[in-house]
């Protein structure tokens, strides 16, 4: 165990942001990342790929409640069936990944 609490490890892991309190309930994620004293980032796409749904404010504000320990990043570009957006949306998500990369690599010298 100790070799991996002292190893700098990042990973993505990806999650529903469903709070109906039914089998896919991100709640119990959340309370084990809080808990869990990783530096976490949360990468929510907006906008779907598919059709013109969009997370709602609502549910922004649930995860904003339960996330005690964490940084949220919103990514809210428009990418409906647009290869052109969903290009930029890819570089939007690159650079802030690399941004959080480089700061764990400072804060870990």
């Amino acid at each position: 165990m100790h070799f991996h609490t002292e190893t700098d490890t990042s990973f993505l892991i990806p999650a529903s942001l469903v709070f109906d309190d039914g089998i896919r309930d991100i709640k119990g994620i959340l309370g084990y990342l809080n808990r869990s004293g990783l530096d976490v980032h949360y990468l929510v796409l907006r906008n779907s790929w598919f059709d013109k749904r969009v997370i709602s404010d609502d549910d922004l504000l649930l995860l904003k409640k339960y996330v005690e320990s964490g940084t949220i990043h919103i990514l809210d570009r428009l990418v409906t069936q647009s290869k052109l957006r969903f290009d930029e949306r890819v570089k939007e998500m690159e650079a802030l990944m690399r941004t959080v990369l480089e700061s764990r690599v400072r804060y870990c010298e």
